[in-house]
C-alpha cells in the first residue's frame, strides 16, 4: 500500500543517500569517506547472486512490459518474482551491504526524530551509469533492500526512489513493491549532457507510466502511484540553447501530463534560481486551473526544489523541498547526515 503525505505545506523530503555505486566503484574518494567496497569473497558471492538473477529475469513473462521496455532496461522486475528472494537475502548479508543498510536507518531514526516524515532514497556518488539497463545489479539490489528495510522499519514513512542517472524505469518496480510515494526522473522531457553522457529521452514518460499501470493493476494497488516528479533542467547537466529557457520546459505541464515538477540549482547544494521557481509555481498554477475549470477536479501536481538551502525563498513557491546537503555533516552531500545539523535546518525551516 502507497504511504502518501499529509497536506501540511511546505513539507522537507530528506536525502537518504545510499553508496552502492561508491562502494562498487571503489576510487580513492570511497576511501576518503570510509565506504567498505566489496571484498575478494563478497565479489564471489556477488558473482552468483547476479548469474541467479540473471536466469530468473529470463524467466519472467511479461509480454505487455516487454513490448515498450526490454528485460535488460527494466532488470528489476525480477525482484518482484519469489525465485529471487534467496539471491536478496544473500546479497542483504555481504558486510558492505550491511554497512549500507545500517547507516540508511541510523540516518532515516535521525531525520525521523526531528519530525521529518517523507525521505527520497537514492544511490550515490558519481561517476553514475546512465540510462536503463546500465547500471549494476548491485545499485538495483541496494536500493531495493535499502528500500525494503526503511519500510520494514517505519511503517508509516513516505519514500521516494531515484537510481542514478536516468534510470526511472528501472526503479519503478521496486517503488512499486514498496509502497513508494514518487519516483524521481531526470529524464521525463527533453534530453540535456551530464559527465556520464546523454541523457536519452525515448518516450521515457510514456513507458513509466505504461508500466506502472500494468504492475499496480496485476498486484492490486493504486495506478496512480508511485508519482514520477520531473527535473527541470536537471543539475549537472548542461542544454542546448533553445532548452535553457524554463518557460520551455513547463508550457509542457499540462501537454506532457506531468505529475511533478522539481526545479533545482546548477549544481549540488546550490540554490533554487527564485525567477524560474516563481514560474515554475505561476505554470503549475495554471496548469491546475485549468485542470478544475475543465474537468471539476486537478492532479497533485507539487512544485519541488531539488537542492540548496534558501529555504524562507523556497516556502513561498514550493509544496515539497528536497534537503540533502543541509543536513549533512560539513554540509557536503556525500558524507554521513549530522543529526546537529538536522535539528538545526528543521528549526529555521519551521521558523524557530
Amino acid at each position: 500500500m502507497t504511504v502518501t503525505p499529509s497536506d501540511r505545506p511546505h513539507q522537507v523530503v530528506a536525502m537518504v543517500h545510499v553508496h552502492s555505486t561508491t562502494a562498487i566503484l571503489n576510487t580513492s574518494y570511497a576511501q576518503l569517506l570510509g565506504i567498505p567496497a566489496p571484498s575478494k569473497n563478497e565479489m564471489s558471492f556477488l558473482e552468483d547472486i547476479v548469474t541467479g538473477l540473471q536466469a530468473v529475469l529470463q524467466s519472467v513473462r511479461e509480454p505487455l512490459i516487454f513490448q515498450v521496455a526490454s528485460r535488460d532496461s527494466i532488470r528489476s522486475i525480477a525482484l518482484l518474482a519469489p525465485e529471487s528472494r534467496p539471491f536478496i537475502d544473500q546479497f542483504k548479508q555481504l558486510p558492505f551491504v550491511q554497512y549500507l543498510i545500517n547507516r540508511a536507518v541510523r540516518e532515516v531514526e535521525i531525520y525521523v526524530r526531528n519530525g521529518i516524515s517523507c525521505v527520497e532514497i537514492e544511490n550515490v556518488g558519481a561517476p553514475y551509469f546512465l540510462g536503463a539497463g546500465q547500471c549494476p545489479w548491485e545499485d538495483l539490489l541496494a536500493i531495493y533492500v535499502v528500500t525494503e528495510e526503511t519500510r520494514r522499519k517505519f511503517t508509516n514513512l513516505v519514500i521516494g526512489a531515484h537510481i542514478l542517472s536516468c534510470n526511472e524505469l528501472e526503479v519503478l518496480p521496486i517503488a512499486v513493491a514498496h509502497g513508494c510515494y514518487f519516483v524521481r526522473s531526470e529524464a521525463t522531457l527533453f534530453h540535456g549532457t551530464r559527465p556520464e553522457g546523454e541523457t536519452n529521452n525515448a518516450s521515457n514518460l510514456a513507458r513509466f507510466l505504461y508500466v506502472r499501470n500494468i504492475l499496480q493493476t496485476k498486484m492490486g494497488g493504486n495506478a496512480l502511484f508511485p508519482m514520477i516528479w520531473s527535473d527541470i533542467l536537471k543539475k549537472h547537466t548542461v542544454f542546448p540553447l533553445e532548452l535553457q529557457d524554463i518557460e520551455v520546459w513547463l508550457h509542457n505541464i499540462t501537454f506532457a501530463k506531468l505529475e511533478g515538477v522539481i526545479v533545482t540549482g546548477k549544481e549540488t547544494g546550490s540554490n533554487v534560481d527564485e525567477v524560474s521557481l516563481a514560474k515554475a509555481r505561476e505554470y503549475v498554477t495554471k496548469a491546475k486551473l485549468w485542470n478544475k475549470t475543465q474537468f471539476g477536479s486537478t492532479p497533485t501536481l507539487p512544485v519541488v526544489t531539488g537542492s540548496g538551502l534558501d529555504f524562507q525563498m523556497y516556502k513561498k513557491y514550493a509544496d515539497f523541498m528536497i534537503v540533502g546537503t543541509g543536513f549533512k555533516r560539513g554540509q557536503y552531500w556525500e558524507n554521513e547526515v549530522d543529526e546537529a545539523e538536522v535539528t538545526r535546518v528543521m528549526a529555521q525551516i519551521n521558523g524557530d
